[in-house]
């Protein structure tokens, strides 16, 4: 299963995408089943 998580370039968190990243607990099992697999962080413009 591959993912695609959003971020910013000063998110809100203390995120590093390349190493950890917040996101609603209710995620947990989806994001569960992308261990392993290809992530892709995408960061939308304004």
């Amino acid at each position: 299963m591959k993912a695609v998580f959003t971020t910013k370039v000063t998110p809100v968190y203390d995120d590093l995408p390349e190493v950890r990243y917040h996101f609603p607990k209710s995620y947990l099992n989806q994001v569960d089943k992308t261990v392993g697999d290809w992530i892709i962080y995408y960061e939308p413009r304004r």
